[in-house]
């Protein structure tokens, strides 16, 4: 029980952070250049706890469904998560069939590697799956340090995020696979409720 109730906290703060790295590196007045796709993979201290997949259309809206993992490999859960201009931040819940409303998205906008250089937090060029990455590092006073790789050839997503918490504690969301190509994805026409702004994925 105790295992499962630091992944759910993790997992909660991984998508506050997730959001500030989404939400600080562009105007939302700049779309992309094209949509794309991207597979990821969640390890937290060596161990593959989730594997995720994100597509993300041209004007920014993005789908993210994950597969959470028991420790044999299999699958325990699977959560969907959309993200639109219209509709904001979203849990989509289709046994419910219920959309829950968490707040603003922040949705992937053009950059430049010129705007991430800029930036206080930039740390060093870098390559990941054949697309040039900017690093941006920043840590705070709990010693905790995290890292996002942005590709700006897919807007200000983020291809890594490590987070090393400072006492042996490590989460890395890493992209495995990229696919450019505008996704066909629609959101549930499901009746919308209110839920909590901690895991708001578009953090004001």
């Amino acid at each position: 029980m105790k295992k499962i109730l630091v992944l759910v906290a993790v997992a909660t703060l991984l998508a506050g952070l997730l959001a500030f790295g989404r939400s600080r590196h562009a105007a939302p007045s700049k779309p992309i250049a094209s949509g794309y796709t991207v597979d990821f993979t969640v390890v937290e201290n060596g161990e593959l706890v989730s594997r995720k997949k994100r597509q993300v259309k041209a004007n920014g809206d993005f789908l993210e469904e994950t597969d959470h993992l028991n420790a044999d490999g299999s699958v325990s859960k699977h959560t969907r998560l959309a993200g639109t201009l219209t509709g904001g931040a979203q849990v989509i819940d289709d046994a419910r069939k219920k959309l829950t409303f968490l707040g603003r998205a922040g949705l992937i906008t053009a950059v430049t590697e010129a705007e991430l250089r800029a930036q206080k937090d930039y740390n060093r060029d870098d390559l990941l799956l054949g697309f040039k990455v900017i690093v941006q590092r920043s840590c705070d006073e709990q010693k905790r340090c995290t890292e996002y790789w942005v590709a700006p050839e897919l807007g200000s997503d983020d291809l890594k995020v490590d987070i090393d918490f400072g006492d042996g504690h490590r989460l890395t969301t890493e992209a495995v696979k990229v696919v450019k190509g505008e996704p066909s994805f629609q959101i549930p026409d499901y009746p919308v409720e209110q839920g909590s702004r901690l895991a708001n994925p578009g953090r004001p």
